[in-house]
């Protein structure tokens, strides 16, 4: 499988939270389709952890196809979060999403660790 941001969508943003949208492009270029059970994931904003979330979507994946799955994130304004408000708001913050995509198999559900960075509004 290869995983990797397909765009990232920052909404609603208000006084006191802001709801981050990471699409994650999942490729499989296996000959069979596969299925994804649920991911797991961490977002740090300038290498600060503003906790975790879950998607509990299943979404199959054509053979030789990609699909992309929306990861949502509220980030609370307060704490660690304010000191990097600004970019959220304005862009430039450098973000980190790491997590687990869980896949369906025939064996059992497999897990595949990801980790991926970039720049909100680049």
């Amino acid at each position: 499988m290869q995983i990797g941001v397909d765009s990232i969508q920052v909404e609603d943003v208000d006084l006191t939270s802001a709801d981050l949208i990471f699409h994650l492009r999942v490729a499989n270029p296996n000959t069979n389709a596969v299925i994804i059970d649920r991911t797991d994931y961490t977002v740090m904003i300038n290498n600060i952890s503003l906790g975790s979330g879950q998607n509990q979507r299943t979404v199959t994946i054509p053979a030789g196809g990609s699909v992309v799955i929306p990861q949502p994130f509220t980030v609370s304004y307060e704490g660690a979060a304010q000191s990097i408000w600004s970019y959220l708001v304005q862009g430039g913050a450098e973000y980190r999403l790491v997590g687990t995509a869980y896949f369906d198999t025939l064996l059992g559900t497999v897990g595949v660790p990801y980790s991926l960075s970039g720049t909100i509004g680049e």
